[in-house]
């Protein structure tokens, strides 16, 4: 699920695989395993902790919505840098950092990754029923459990786009610049 998910992300994204994958790799498998284990672990509380029944659809239901929300920010923002590529180099000529200079991309990016989220968590339950709440109450278990289950689930997938997003951009800064914090074009289709 992992490798499919990160070839799917950077070609979304318009990078190159054999640069950014493991960059790619390591922010989402850092993210949903913490996410995942948090939800199990500590909300969940099953028997058997490794039982495939909680760990397959979770993890699965994160790393969709983590997919999309790395490919809304890896997009953003390094299509944001090459449009303005002057303001960047402008900020490195007057003596900021390459963190510095990419800093209103990277936040800009940021945010418009976790705005679908935010968007359906203000709305769920009012606009749409989610998948997991839905099949719960079908399956025949009690709505306030199924409601519980589908705000853990929510914030485990806020969370975890959040961090995947962030250490992502932040593990392509180092490659996707040279030692001259010049955009390497080549890098990025």
């Amino acid at each position: 699920m992992l490798l499919v998910a990160d070839v799917s992300i950077l070609r979304r994204a318009g990078l190159k695989v054999r640069y950014f994958a493991l960059a790619t790799f390591t922010a989402i498998a850092s993210s949903i395993l913490f996410s995942t284990a948090y939800l199990v672990i500590l909300v969940i509380q099953p028997t058997h902790y490794y039982d495939a029944r909680y760990i397959v659809p979770l993890a699965g239901m994160i790393l969709g919505n983590c997919l999309q929300g790395n490919v809304i920010a890896l997009e953003r923002f390094y299509s944001s840098l090459r449009k303005n590529e002057n303001e960047y180099t402008t900020f490195l000529m007057l003596g900021a950092t390459r963190w510095e200079a990419v800093r209103p991309y990277f936040r800009d990016a940021i945010k418009a990754a976790i705005n679908p989220t935010i968007a359906s968590m203000a709305t769920m339950g009012l606009v749409s029923l989610p998948g997991m709440m839905t099949g719960q109450i079908l399956g025949g278990s009690e709505p306030w459990l199924a409601v519980k289950y589908q705000i853990a689930i929510m914030i485990c997938i806020f969370t975890s786009t959040t961090i995947a997003c962030i250490i992502n951009l932040k593990l392509s800064l180092n490659i996707a610049f040279n030692p001259f914090d010049v955009l390497k074009n080549e890098l990025i289709k």
